[in-house]
């Protein structure tokens, strides 16, 4: 609910870009959520190498 909270007021209230504001509220999410910063770079990083790979780049 936070991440949710926090990507709207970013793209309505301050007109952050929203792919931007789905990275921050993710981040948000992953810090509350216990993984702390590093595990929230870590997991971000190894799901957007994933993608990468398994879409040929």
């Amino acid at each position: 609910m936070l991440g949710v909270v926090v990507i709207v007021m970013l793209i309505s209230w301050l007109h952050v870009h929203p792919f931007l504001a789905l990275v921050f509220g993710s981040a948000a999410l992953g810090i509350v959520g216990g993984l702390g910063p590093a595990g929230t770079i870590d997991s971000s990083s190894t799901a957007w190498a994933a993608r990468s790979a398994a879409s040929g780049f």
